[in-house]
């Protein structure tokens, strides 16, 4: 069995933290997408993680705090960030280009070297008629055959509820806590 493997773009975070599920509204929510992220269910690669810049400052610490899981440890392959940004973007991109396009090639290249298992979770929707780096992150995953789904299907598909905890039998908590990793919330 072929476990999949979610990919967050940082809108899908920063959104979700600054829209619906702030940590003051939804603390659960942070407590689940730990969970997530250390059983291995969801990661953000280490590219869109620098990215990430909360200006709340709880946000900033429960960033900080949970890198070690929530960080993919696996490095994008070169070749595949190349081939996603000259097929997605294009090819004789300025460095202004590049700069705006920042870290989108690395995350649907993660994604793209396993296809049938991974899929990119982004805030973005589709824009089919923007071109080079104005293109949107969904439009590019189309393009390259890589799945993708936005942040609401995302919590819809992992089924997250505020009482999540009371679902998850007490060996699986145990399991995927560390009581010597302390949590920010």
């Amino acid at each position: 069995m072929v476990t999949s493997l979610y990919l967050l773009d940082s809108s899908s975070l920063i959104s979700v933290h600054d829209t619906y599920y702030s940590f003051a509204r939804v603390p659960e929510f942070w407590e689940w997408l730990y969970f997530q992220a250390r059983k291995g269910v969801c990661k953000v690669p280490l590219s869109i993680y620098a990215e990430i810049k909360p200006t709340d400052k709880k946000f900033q610490d429960w960033i900080k705090s949970n890198k070690k899981h929530l960080v993919l440890a696996k490095k994008e392959r070169i070749e595949l960030v190349r081939h996603v940004q000259a097929v997605g973007y294009g090819e004789n991109l300025t460095e202004v280009q590049i700069q705006s396009i920042g870290a989108d090639p690395f995350l649907i290249a993660s994604a793209l070297e396993y296809p049938d298992c991974r899929f990119v979770v982004t805030h973005e929707v589709s824009k089919p008629s923007k071109s080079g780096a104005n293109r949107q992150i969904p439009d590019i995953c189309d393009q390259v055959k890589v799945r993708w789904m936005n942040t609401v299907d995302f919590i819809k598909e992992l089924d997250f509820k505020t009482g999540w905890r009371n679902e998850i039998s007490q060996s699986e908590l145990q399991l995927y806590s560390d009581p010597a990793e302390p949590q920010i919330f």
